[in-house]
């Protein structure tokens, strides 16, 4: 577990995922329009032989791994909304250096 880049990770990953799918795809800066998703999220890294994160809703029952080399999807019940959502979260620089630092530490 990597308390300190979870920490500095969820506010970005909130951002995103509390973003309309709209917004991200056309590249607007918006504000968050659905705070309580937030209550229940999780975002958990994991240093495995390939090191993964994984992204747990709990009031939606929505859980997803990804690895933090490409952000593919291991396994879990992502809708295909979310599963952009979270590839722009990968794809944002703030959390490039973070996953990165842990993928070069492996």
């Amino acid at each position: 577990m990597f308390p300190e880049e979870e920490q500095l990770l969820n506010p970005i990953l909130i951002h995103y995922l509390n973003q309309s799918i709209d917004a991200i795809l056309s590249g607007e800066i918006q504000k968050a329009t659905k705070i309580t998703r937030t209550a229940s999220l999780k975002f958990i890294l994991q240093k495995k032989k390939t090191p993964e994160f994984t992204i747990l809703i709990e009031k939606e029952g929505l859980k997803g791994s990804f690895l933090v080399e490409d952000c593919t999807l291991v396994n879990g019940n992502i809708s295909p909304d979310d599963h952009k959502r979270i590839k722009a979260f990968y794809a944002d620089p703030k959390s490039q250096v973070i996953l990165k630092k842990v993928w070069l530490n492996k």
